[in-house]
């Protein structure tokens, strides 16, 4: 879908690169078990400040659940270590021991960045890790029984959240996504 509205996507992996691919204007960081490779990830500090200075540069960024995960300061893992992360969410995600929030959902920006006022997208939670700080720029709806939630990190360039999120159910996020890498793009001059 990205693609449809004029994305080139370009692939690079946290682990092994040690820089963004060149002329990035749009960073997708999807989902995974970044606790699973979190001793490996903590070690590419290259790519973590590559990524942390695009998100200070105000790069559009959308983060899903273990990329939410990895913006974080640090990750706690099963045996209470942490590990350094991109640090640009000042918090800490930790192990919870059971799933938390999971489940299909629908979201709704409260201030309108990525989504048009009132509107939804749909998603789903499923992980055992937890954050200090999951957001409150939009609500979480429960389509099945009504419960409502705090969640996601958003503003003009970034949506940084543990929800996964199914496109298709409403294109204008990946619109205004692509739309938002494209002004990125012609202010860096790309």
């Amino acid at each position: 879908m990205l693609e449809e509205y004029g994305a080139i996507i370009e692939c690079f992996s946290p682990l092994h690169d040690a820089k963004l691919p060149d002329k990035c204007s749009g960073l997708l960081i999807g989902g995974g078990y970044p606790e699973l490779y979190a001793g490996e990830l903590s070690k590419n500090t290259d790519m973590l400040t590559a990524i942390k200075n695009a998100i200070e540069d105000r790069i559009p960024v959308v983060a899903e659940c273990g990329g939410f995960m990895y913006l974080h300061s640090a990750i706690k893992d099963k045996e209470e270590k942490c590990h350094k992360m991109v640090e640009a969410i000042p918090s800490v995600c930790h192990y919870t021991g059971k799933p938390v929030r999971f489940g299909y959902l629908e979201i709704e920006e409260k201030n309108g960045s990525f989504l048009p006022k009132g509107e939804r997208i749909r998603g789903h939670e499923f992980h055992y890790f937890d954050s200090e700080n999951n957001g409150n720029d939009c609500m979480a709806i429960k389509p099945a029984t009504g419960k409502n939630y705090s969640c996601v990190i958003s503003g003009e360039n970034y949506w940084l959240g543990f929800p996964h999120l199914y496109y298709p159910s409403n294109p204008s996020f990946a619109k205004s996504f692509v739309e938002k890498a494209g002004r990125y793009k012609e202010r860096r001059g790309y």
